[in-house]
């Protein structure tokens, strides 16, 4: 629900959105909840984003 309602807002404003990553990774062990990260990319940043990655709690295939 939450990612509806952003997506909805950034749509409405022009922001593309260039990814979204949902699952557990770890943030802190014991707690629960969620994190929400925006952030501008320029075209390097998002290709290191999207690049292949494989370490723990992180995989980008």
């Amino acid at each position: 629900m939450l990612y509806r309602r952003l997506r909805a807002r950034l749509d409405a404003i022009g922001v593309t959105v260039a990814g979204l990553l949902i699952g557990r990774y770890a943030t802190s062990m014991e707690m629960t909840g969620l994190t929400l990260t925006v952030l501008k990319l320029d075209a390097d940043l998002e290709r290191w984003l999207k690049a292949p990655a494989h370490c723990a709690f992180w995989s980008v295939a």
